[in-house]
C-alpha cells in the first residue's frame, strides 16, 4: 500500500502514519459497534504519533504499558514494513501474544503482511485469520 515504516528524529523509535491512518479509518466506520478502544503499539514512536493523529477518547499505549490491562476493542498497530522483512521487536513472540489477548471483545491487528508473514509466528497467524474468514485487505479503505 506504500505504508512504509518511518524512523523517527535522530534514530528514535518508528512509527507508521498510514497504519493510524487505517485506524482512523476503522474507528469512523465501526466506532460505534467497538465499545471503549485502545490502540497498542510495541513502538513509542507509533504511540506519540498516535496521541496526536487519533481522538482523545481512546486509551492509547505501548505493548508494555498495557501490560495486565483489558479493554473492549483493542487495536494493535505492527508498525514495520519494509521490503527486507525486518520485523524488529515483533521477534517476541510472547510478549505479541500477551498484546494480542488484551481484547475482551474484538482485536484489530493492523501490519503489512508481506512483511510480517516472513516470521513463522504471523505466518501461522495470518493463516488463521484467513482460515477464518477475518483478513482485511487495506485495499477495502480508502487511500
Amino acid at each position: 500500500s506504500g505504508y512504509a515504516e518511518q524512523p523517527g528524529a535522530e534514530g528514535t523509535s518508528l512509527s507508521n502514519p498510514g497504519e493510524l491512518d487505517i485506524v482512523r479509518q476503522l474507528i469512523e466506520r465501526e466506532g460505534g459497534t467497538m465499545g471503549a478502544i485502545a490502540l497498542i503499539s510495541p513502538y513509542s514512536g507509533q504511540v506519540a504519533a498516535a496521541r496526536d493523529a487519533l481522538p482523545g477518547n481512546l486509551r492509547i499505549s505501548t505493548v508494555d504499558g498495557f501490560q495486565g490491562q483489558e479493554e473492549e476493542t483493542v487495536i494493535l498497530s505492527l508498525v514495520r514494513s519494509n521490503d527486507e522483512g525486518v520485523i524488529g521487536f515483533l521477534k517476541d513472540h510472547r510478549r505479541m501474544n500477551v498484546a494480542m489477548t488484551r481484547a475482551k471483545e474484538r482485536l484489530f491487528v493492523i501490519g503489512d503482511s508481506a512483511t510480517v508473514s516472513r516470521d513463522p509466528f504471523y505466518a501461522h497467524f495470518l493463516e488463521h485469520v484467513e482460515r477464518n474468514g477475518a483478513y482485511r485487505s487495506v485495499w477495502e479503505f480508502e487511500m
